[in-house]
């Protein structure tokens, strides 16, 4: 990310005219009065936009080595685009935050290769579906069926952990088969599907929780409807669904959903993936909110 500092931060200072009264308390007033006020003025900055995105969507730049927060204006942005954006004060819980993009996913369903073919979340994505959904599950403090994880006794990564049982146990079982039984295929194919049901209903349900937690909008049903000519009836549409779109999106194809995922909610523009962690993050990489 790109940006350049157009506004100095300022402190706001009171200003009083001099006075002759040798009121002692009077003149403390004065003297308080005079001390700077702790209120900060966030700077505009001028950032180069990463990629097309729509008005209201945030996300984190860098000035003079601190994070903040800036947020597209109206009428959105262009890949590439100058704009000038007013920053605020990135979310603090007493250790480094990176708050996840709000209003549009950061990039397409099929920019798996953003990163490059051998990026870690992509390699993680297409050998191990499931662990790749366990990392994202704990950098959102998810259970393992996609909700937010209520209970402060169970830990981040118990999802990840089950992920990992889930595929283990598949490959077992999927290996233990002998090709040269009878209805062998029959069985291994019938195994393959409901593999296949199981991670749409997982990935679906943890990408329904992604997109009503930072409002990323089911974008297929609005294209849909657009193009019958319908566009009338958008705010009638069924709450339920986004979740079935999330779903035929998730079985469609796997891999796809689940690197988009992966990138929407990790920083790989800064930070190196990691596959053997349970948020697929090095350990100095920030929280994600």
């Amino acid at each position: 990310m790109e940006s350049s500092l157009l506004a100095n931060d300022e402190f706001v200072t009171a200003s009083t005219n001099n006075s002759s009264s040798n009121d002692p308390a009077l003149n403390t007033q004065v003297q308080e009065n005079l001390q700077p006020q702790n209120k900060r003025v966030y700077p505009v900055v001028e950032v180069i936009a990463p990629e097309s995105l729509s008005e209201g969507y945030t996300f984190d730049v860098e000035v003079n080595h601190e994070i903040l927060t800036v947020t597209v204006p109206y009428g959105g942005v262009s890949k590439g685009q100058k704009f000038r954006g007013q920053t605020q004060a990135q979310i603090k819980d007493g250790r480094d935050i990176i708050r996840i993009p709000v209003g549009a996913w950061k990039d397409g369903l099929f920019d798996f290769c953003r990163f490059g073919p051998l990026h870690p979340s992509l390699c993680c994505a297409i050998c191990c579906p499931l662990v790749s959904l366990g990392q994202i599950m704990t950098r959102l403090n998810l259970n393992w069926h996609g909700e937010l994880n209520s209970s402060p006794s169970i830990p981040r990564s118990q999802a990840f952990k089950t992920m990992v049982v889930l595929s283990v146990l598949y490959g077992i079982i999927i290996r233990s088969i002998d090709p040269m039984r009878p209805n062998a295929y029959a069985i291994m194919h019938s195994l393959n599907f409901g593999f296949l049901i199981l991670c749409g209903i997982l990935i679906g349900r943890t990408r329904t929780t992604i997109r009503r937690r930072y409002d990323i909008q089911a974008t297929m049903i609005e294209q849909a409807i657009e193009r019958g000519g319908c566009s009338h009836l958008e705010d009638s549409v069924p709450c339920g669904c986004d979740a079935v779109e999330d779903f035929l999106v998730s079985c469609a194809c796997v891999p796809c959903a689940v690197s988009q995922m992966s990138r929407h909610t990790a920083p790989y523009e800064t930070y190196e993936a990691a596959c053997f962690s349970s948020d697929g993050m090095p350990p100095h990489a920030p929280e994600m909110v």
